[in-house]
C-alpha cells in the first residue's frame, strides 16, 4: 500500500477547549494545521482518492489523471467542507470514480439500514449520475475490489433510473 498525501481546503481554526495550549485568548480560534486528502493505492488495484474535509477544489482533476483513482470517499455537509451539488460535481466531472462512499451525508440520514427521506444523503444518491454509490453503515463491513467495485450493506448501484 502507497498513501500520497493531496491538498484539501477548508478553515482549520478550533476553540480553546480543543487546543493541547492554553494561549488563545476567549472568543478566539486556534490554528490547527493544515487539512489534507490522500490517494491510498492498494496492491490489488484499488486506488482511493480521500477529499478529505475540503470544499471543491480542481486538483482532483489532476488527480484523476495522475492517480486513476477507482474509488472516491468525498466530505460533504455543506459548512466545512463541500456542498451535495458540490460533491455531485467533484464526483461526475472532476474525480470520475468507479464507486463513491459518502462521508458526513449519512449523519442522520440512515434508520435501520435505509435512507431517510428528504435527507443530504438522498439529494446525492438522486443528483449523482456516474458513480456506484456505497453508504457506510454502522457496524457493517465494505468490501472493494481493484476496479473500484464495492459490495455491503450499502451499496447502491447505478442503473437505468440513476
Amino acid at each position: 500500500m502507497k498513501i500520497t498525501t493531496i491538498p484539501a481546503w477548508h478553515a482549520a481554526g478550533a476553540t480553546p477547549i480543543f487546543l493541547d495550549s492554553p494561549g488563545v485568548a476567549p472568543g478566539l480560534t486556534g490554528y490547527q494545521g493544515s487539512e489534507t486528502g490522500y490517494i491510498i493505492r492498494f496492491t490489488n488495484g484499488l486506488t482511493v482518492l480521500w477529499t478529505g474535509d475540503s470544499g471543491l477544489i480542481s486538483d482532483w482533476a489532476t488527480d484523476r489523471e495522475f492517480y486513476k483513482p477507482n474509488l472516491a470517499v468525498t466530505h460533504s455537509d455543506g459548512l466545512f467542507t463541500m456542498s451535495v451539488g458540490e460533491a455531485v460535481f467533484a464526483v461526475d466531472h472532476l474525480i470520475r470514480p468507479v464507486t463513491v462512499i459518502t462521508e458526513h451525508l449519512n449523519q442522520v440520514s440512515t434508520s435501520g439500514g435505509k435512507v431517510v427521506s428528504g435527507t443530504r444523503l438522498e439529494a446525492f444518491i438522486n443528483e449523482e449520475h456516474h458513480a456506484n454509490i456505497m453508504v457506510p453503515l454502522s457496524g457493517l463491513p465494505i468490501s472493494c475490489d481493484g476496479e473500484g467495485n464495492c459490495a455491503g450493506a450499502g451499496a447502491i448501484p447505478r442503473d437505468d433510473n440513476h
